[in-house]
């Protein structure tokens, strides 16, 4: 996973982002996250809800997995730089999306 703009993304990659885009040829947009920040506990309290951004990457991931999307080596994480530490902090929290995205 990295954090920058969707104008670095290539073929192959998968671009999140929290506001319309055309992607970059061969580029696959993953979703359009509301946002990072969590809503409630943390995410593995069964009374609040998952932050938006761990719902979208579960979601990309189980589509990819079942075919119904191509494959993507890399996610490219096109947000307000102010996002990025609430994309870290959702990811690492939330026990799936850890196992199966790094950001970097």
């Amino acid at each position: 996973m990295v954090f920058a703009s969707a104008s670095v993304a290539r073929a192959g990659d998968a671009i999140l982002t929290d506001h319309d885009i055309v992607p970059p040829p061969g580029v696959i947009v993953v979703a359009i996250a509301k946002s990072a920040r969590f809503v409630g506990h943390a995410a593995a309290c069964a009374c609040c809800v998952r932050p938006d951004i761990a719902r979208v990457l579960t979601a990309a991931y189980v589509a990819r997995a079942r075919s119904g999307r191509p494959h993507f080596k890399r996610v490219v994480v096109d947000m307000a730089t102010d996002e990025w530490e609430a994309v870290r902090t959702a990811i690492s929290l939330d026990a799936f999306v850890a196992g199966r995205y790094v950001a970097g």
